[in-house]
C-alpha cells in the first residue's frame, strides 16, 4: 500500500504545484470526509473537508503569489508519508517575498488522506514519524 499513498500523496502536490487549487478537481476526492489538517503557520487546524477548504481559501488569500514545489516524499509506514516541500509567497498589501521549507506527515487509510500534519520545522516531521534525529 505504501507506493500507491506515496502516488495518491505525490499526485496532490504535483496539481497544487501545477497551479489547481488544492480544494479543485480531484484533488478534495483524495481526503477522507473527516480529515484532520492542521498547520503550524499560522496554527490552522480543519477538521472534514469544508473546513479544509475554509483553511486553504483563508491561508492562500493572504498571499499575491504562492508556489509549492515538493522536495522529497517518501514511505515511512504502509499509512504514513513523509514530504518535505518549500512554499514561495509573497503577502498581499506590502508585497514582502518569503519562502518557507517545511516538512509534513501524511496518514492514509483506505486510499484517503486522514490526517496531515505539518511542521515548520522538517526535523520535527521526522522526528513525528519515529526516525529520530536525521
Amino acid at each position: 500500500m505504501a507506493p500507491k499513498n506515496v502516488e495518491i500523496v505525490r499526485g496532490i502536490y504535483e496539481r497544487w504545484a501545477g497551479g489547481e487549487l488544492p480544494w479543485s478537481g480531484g484533488a478534495l476526492e483524495a481526503y477522507d470526509p473527516d480529515v484532520e489538517y492542521a498547520m503550524p503557520h499560522p496554527g490552522l487546524i480543519a477538521h472534514g473537508r469544508d473546513e479544509l477548504v475554509r483553511l486553504w481559501r483563508r491561508y492562500l488569500g493572504t498571499w499575491d503569489t504562492y508556489r509549492i514545489e515538493l522536495d522529497e516524499i517518501r514511505a515511512v509506514w504502509d499509512d504514513q508519508i513523509l514530504v518535505f516541500a518549500s512554499e514561495y509567497v509573497r503577502g498581499k498589501g506590502a508585497g514582502v517575498e518569503t519562502e518557507s521549507h517545511h516538512g509534513a506527515v501524511w496518514t492514509l487509510k483506505n486510499g484517503r488522506v486522514v490526517r496531515v500534519q505539518s511542521y515548520s520545522d522538517r526535523q520535527d516531521a521526522v522526528e513525528a514519524v519515529g526516525l529520530g534525529r536525521d
